[in-house]
Formats: C-alpha cells, structure tokens, sequence
C-alpha cells in the first residue's frame, strides 16, 4: 500500500502538472484521495516531500474537475478534530496548512461549489482547519478538569483515558464507496494457459 501510493503521488502530480490530460489527473486525485484515508499513506506523503507541491499544482490548476478531486486529497491529509487539537497543544501546525491547503479549499469551495451546497467532506476539513489553539487548550483543560473529578469518584478509573480527548475508533469517511469505483471480476483461467510453475506458486501460497 506504501508503494503505491508513492507511485500514485508522483503520478498524479505528473498529470496535474502536464495540464493536458485533465481526466487522467482527476482519476489520479480520486485514488491517491482514497489512499490517503491510511495513515501509513499520508507519512509516505511527508517523507516524499509532496505534501507542498501537491497543494502548490491544486491552488493553481484551471480545471474545475482537478480542483475538486485535488480538493479531496488535501482534505485526507487533514486529521479528525481531536488529533488537530492535540498538535496546536503540542506547539505544532499540519504539513498540509503550512503548505496552503486551506486557501486551495476555500478556492474550491468558491469556485466548484459557488451556486449550491459544499459537500460535507469539504465542510469537516475546513473546520478543522479552522479550530484554534485557545480553542484546543481549553477543551484539554476541561476535560483534565472533568478526568480528575471522576477519578476522585472511581479510584480504579484510568485519568489518561478520560482526559487524552481521543475519540475511540474514528476514521474519516470515504469519499467514494467500493461499488462506485471497483468492479469484481471472476474469471476461470485455461489450464492450457497455466505453466507449471505457478501452479506450485499457488499451492505453495495457499
């Protein structure tokens, strides 16, 4: 999955940066948006240095499609409300806000959804975007307040757990369903066709 989205990453950012074919970038921005929804993808992300010209190629393309697929990438690479909130704790900022990504939303917001609603996906990164580090210290404070209150009733009540603001099991939705974008296909191949070779691979693997 790293792999691929290293490969994927480059491509998209090759056709996005060509201007001429604008569907095939779209298409990229579609599967390298799906991807991202991994953790594991979005580091690969940072560690290949495309977060910042991946959102440089979004802010200045002139089609309308590759803004909002790209749109979709940028918004994968922004975490769920508690994890923003922990970082401006921290002292630090997203790679992907440091890079421009919320202008480049805005611009979509503007341009693609200007005549009718923005959809949701758009409007939950924006406002994480948008949350501030007073905002953050005083949720964390209030929950610690909270955390140490139950605790002095429940001696065997973990503070950490009440007081760390994680929303178990939260995952961004994705943008597209399975059914939307993969076909299954099954197919019986020719025996004539299967050297013996694989045949031992697959009983080997199975």
């Amino acid at each position: 999955m790293e792999g691929g989205c290293g490969n994927e990453a480059k491509l998209t950012l090759y056709y996005i940066s060509a201007q001429e074919d604008a569907k095939c970038a779209e298409a990229c921005c579609k599967a390298l948006a799906t991807l991202l929804l991994n953790s594991l993808n979005q580091q690969k992300m940072k560690e290949l240095g495309a977060i910042e010209v991946f959102v440089q190629a979004i802010g200045e393309t002139e089609s309308m499609e590759v803004l909002q697929t790209g749109s979709m990438v940028i918004c994968a690479l922004v975490p769920l409300p508690d994890a923003k909130k922990r970082l401006l704790i921290e002292g630090r900022r997203l790679p992907v806000e440091e890079a421009g990504g919320k202008e480049v939303l805005v611009r979509c917001k503007q341009w693609v959804y200007g005549r009718k609603p923005s959809p949701e996906w758009l409007n939950a990164a924006m406002e994480v975007l948008d949350i501030k580090e007073e905002e953050a210290i005083k949720e964390q404070r209030e929950r610690e307040i909270e955390a140490e209150r139950l605790v002095a009733d429940d001696l065997f009540m973990d503070n950490r757990a009440v007081s760390s603001g994680v929303t178990p099991n939260s995952f961004r939705p994705e943008f597209y369903s399975h059914l939307e974008l993969f076909r299954e296909a099954v197919a019986t191949p020719k025996k004539d066709e299967i050297g013996d070779e694989l045949v031992e691979l697959v009983d080997i693997l199975f």
